[in-house]
């Protein structure tokens, strides 16, 4: 999908409008947490970003979902479709980037989750996942603040580099 999205800004927006493309970042501090049952995935990560006053960032996380929303991009729609799991899921593994939209913190998950029978399904990582018995996260603070612009005629937003 980030080929398609790639040639699609490519043609319509243009190599220039989409700046450097890549800028050099530090690590300045990592940020162990724990999310407690009960709570939603990506609103647990903006918190403690925010929490600990983290900008922008990368983080990894691991634990137990339950229910989970995976979302896949349909393109004729420009949405994501939902693949729903009432039951506990495996999070096994779920990573992303923290950055500032609009002036507040964005949380730009993806994940992979394991059903009972060891099937994975992936995906972005939708509102609406809540951490079943444990979510351990690890967040990379990154020494600049990183911001998302949008992209015209669409309803996305990429890095604004």
């Amino acid at each position: 999908m980030i080929y398609v999205d790639y040639l699609y800004l490519k043609k319509k927006v243009g190599r220039g409008s989409m700046g450097k493309g890549s800028i050099e970042v530090k690590p300045t501090r990592v940020i162990v947490a724990r999310l407690d049952p009960g709570k939603d995935l990506i609103a647990g990560i903006r918190k403690a970003a925010e929490r600990h006053g983290v900008k922008s960032g990368s983080f990894s996380a691991v634990g137990v979902l339950g229910p989970a929303r995976v979302g896949y991009f349909d393109k004729a729609t420009k949405s994501y479709r939902p693949i729903e799991f009432k039951n506990w899921v495996e999070l096994v593994s779920c990573n992303g980037l923290i950055t500032q939209k609009n002036g507040k913190t964005d949380v730009h998950a993806h994940m992979v989750v394991a059903d009972e029978d060891g099937n994975a399904h992936g995906g972005h990582a939708l509102d609406g996942c809540r951490v079943n018995l444990t979510c351990e996260l690890v967040i990379y603070e990154f020494d600049r603040v990183i911001n998302r612009k949008p992209v015209p005629r669409t309803n996305r937003y990429v890095l604004d580099l």
